[in-house]
């Protein structure tokens, strides 16, 4: 079992542009592949203005992926007079640096995660999951679980579960390193940085229901 010190993270330039309606769906899809790894997912909770303005959805509501593209379009509107000059937008409206969405994971009590997402553009996306209590418990199988599942979804190319450390962060970024390795490593062999294949205490796993090169380390 390991402490919950760690963040799944991944990222994709091969997703393509989508609307705001396009980009509600594949968050459903997302959330009902999570959801059947851990319960909990079944319930995001849509972050508004800040974390005490919050909309409970449900992934098994036949209307989530609408009441999920009116919140988006609620919340972009300011954003989208600003920059795109669009007065009346819909939910069909997209843009080319997509809609960056927030939800928190709750279970009855507490807070357990956050899952930020920036979908929809023409650059691709990124989802990240960090936890908020750090008491909580998860083995190996379920952090390989929650990343496969964001790969999956992002058809990504780099994702990776690692200390959720801003600190660590902020490191990596003053070493300007592209792809850092973390406890569990996703790469896909589209992706132009290539890890060796035979680094001392790491071990290796083909993906074989994605492409050959794919691989977990």
């Amino acid at each position: 079992m390991a402490r919950s010190i760690f963040g799944v993270v991944a990222s994709s330039i091969s997703l393509p542009k989508e609307s705001i309606l396009q980009v509600a769906t594949r968050l459903h899809v997302f959330f009902q592949s999570m959801s059947k790894i851990d319960s909990c997912f079944c319930t995001p909770n849509f972050v508004g203005k800040n974390d005490h303005d919050l909309y409970e959805l449900d992934v098994n509501n036949p209307n989530f992926i609408n009441q999920l593209a009116d919140l988006i379009l609620k919340y972009a509107k300011g954003d989208i007079s600003t920059h795109e000059k669009v007065n009346k937008p819909t939910v069909d409206f997209s843009r080319d640096f997509g809609f960056k969405t927030l939800f928190t994971i709750k279970n009855q009590s507490a807070r357990l995660f956050s899952v930020f997402t920036n979908l929809g553009g023409d650059l691709g996306g990124g989802i990240s999951l960090n936890t908020f209590n750090r008491d909580l418990n998860y083995d190996f199988n379920w952090y390989y679980s929650m990343l496969k599942g964001v790969v999956n979804q992002l058809d990504a190319g780099y994702g990776l579960v690692s200390f959720s450390s801003s600190s660590l962060n902020d490191e990596v970024v003053s070493l300007k390193v592209k792809f850092h390795l973390g406890w569990i490593t996703y790469v896909s062999d589209t992706n132009p940085v290539k890890i060796p294949g035979d680094l001392p205490g790491l071990e290796y796993e083909r993906d074989k229901k994605r492409r050959v090169h794919d691989y977990y380390a």
